[in-house]
């Protein structure tokens, strides 16, 4: 999950127009039903016949305090009724499937271009004309027959400030490769977005999921040139999308980006805060439950858990009780890591990638991943060029990237904290929060 910092004021501006959309979406119904809109929308989703399945909606307003992107965060009105292959137009990209329906964005710019903007999700949230929305049976149907087997696709999940939208930059600035950075769809909140699904626990192995992941890969991957390479930066996983990448996609790569644990969580408490705005804040991005026992109920917690064994969760939340947001992002840590762990025990090839190495020997780091990828030696120095520069430039300001870098301060002012988040690691066998962690085969 991505939040910037906003004040507490944005905040709740923010939650007023998330609710005026509500009540948008209610008007919206009500005259859909008076003009005979809602009629032949019902017709889309239930006859196969129908020859015009997608809605277009045109957005006429977005939320300017959402600053990640969700289907709620566009205020839009009906426009027409179109064949379902819109989608297939190069300025139209999934943006969240349910088990009813896919939506999708449709831009007027370069999304894959991550040095105008190194995040897939912002050119959503700022540049999108239109939402589309395909029934889901509809959507299964148009991907089924697209061949993207023969692209050389690098997946990268990672943790937090380990420096993947770096290694993003890098790929982007390499002749023939294409790079998808957080698409959207690709967020818990999201993929997961129907509460049924949620509170599945079986979910994540399930065919349904397994079904939604392959089409998102087909859809995304069909924009790009047949027989090209791809970077994927990937946000969240579980070790459930791990393995069905793993199967049916053998001939993808999957690495991980990683750091330390505390220089990694830090940024939870310098960031999110300790304010009940700032909890509310994260809590209505995903699900928007709010009851007071919303942290602790493992089907909402997904975003922080990464879809890990939900009853071992369970239990741990219920023993360590987390509080502080960087009590969270520890557990979020640890389950990203097990998850890592969990996958090689069940020998799946996943690349670990360790911040701290990339920092102190760059040129040996990156040598070892193009030698391990096939790219050409001679390219190595304009990734580590590349790696001179703002990952993230014109994203965020500089207040929030001071506030995103370590506050070791928050290690010895709230012992409390410190103690829950040792309890946390225990209870995932990870090493405590003052120690350092790495893989046995680390780049």
């Amino acid at each position: 999950m991505v939040i910037m910092v906003l004040p507490n004021l944005s905040v709740l501006l923010y939650l007023l127009v998330k609710r005026l959309h509500l009540l948008w979406e209610t008007v919206l119904k009500f005259v859909w039903k008076l003009n005979g809109t809602e009629r032949n929308i019902s017709s889309s989703m239930n006859d196969e016949t129908w020859n015009q399945p997608a809605q277009v909606l045109r957005v006429i307003w977005r939320n300017p305090f959402s600053l990640i992107t969700h289907p709620w965060t566009f205020f839009t009105i009906h426009e027409r009724f179109a064949p379902a292959e819109i989608v297939l137009d190069s300025r139209v990209h999934l943006l969240s499937i349910t088990s009813k329906k896919a939506t999708f964005t449709q831009v007027d710019c370069d999304i894959p271009n991550v040095r105008s903007h190194p995040f897939t999700w912002l050119v959503q949230t700022k540049q999108t004309t239109h939402l589309i929305v395909l029934p889901i049976q509809v959507f299964y149907d148009l991907v089924k027959n697209i061949d993207v087997n023969d692209r050389k696709v690098v997946w990268m999940f990672h943790t937090a400030r380990c420096g993947s939208t770096a290694w993003a930059q890098v790929f982007n600035q390499l002749p023939g490769w294409t790079v998808f950075s957080e698409p959207q769809v690709m967020f818990y909140s999201v993929l997961y977005g129907d509460h049924g699904y949620c509170s599945a626990e079986s979910f994540s192995k399930s065919v349904t999921y397994r079904k939604m992941l392959e089409a998102t890969v087909k859809m995304y991957l069909r924009q790009t040139p047949e027989k090209s390479s791809v970077f994927w930066k990937g946000k969240h996983m579980d070790e459930h999308s791990i393995k069905i990448i793993a199967k049916y996609f053998p001939h993808h790569k999957i690495f991980f980006a990683y750091r330390d644990a505390r220089p990694s969580i830090s940024s939870f408490d310098r960031v999110f805060g300790n304010t009940a705005l700032a909890q509310e804040y994260v809590k209505t991005l995903m699900h928007d439950p709010f009851d007071d026992d919303w942290w602790f109920q493992p089907s909402n917690s997904r975003a922080f858990t990464n879809g890990y064994d939900h009853q071992f969760c369970k239990k741990v939340i219920a023993k360590v009780r987390p509080r502080r947001l960087v009590e969270w992002g520890c557990f979020w840590w640890a389950a990203k890591i097990t998850t890592v762990l969990q996958s090689l025990d069940d020998g799946i090839v996943v690349k670990p990638i360790k911040y701290e190495n990339l920092v102190s020997d760059r040129r040996g780091t990156v040598t070892k991943v193009f030698d391990y990828l096939d790219i050409p030696g001679d390219l190595v120095d304009i990734a580590c060029e590349t790696l001179n520069y703002d990952s993230q430039a014109g994203v965020t300001n500089v207040s929030w990237k001071s506030r995103a870098r370590e506050d070791p301060g928050i290690w010895t002012r709230d012992s409390e904290s410190v103690e829950r988040c040792n309890m946390i690691l225990r209870e995932f066998h990870l090493p405590e929060i003052q120690s350092h962690f790495q893989f046995s085969d680390t780049f």
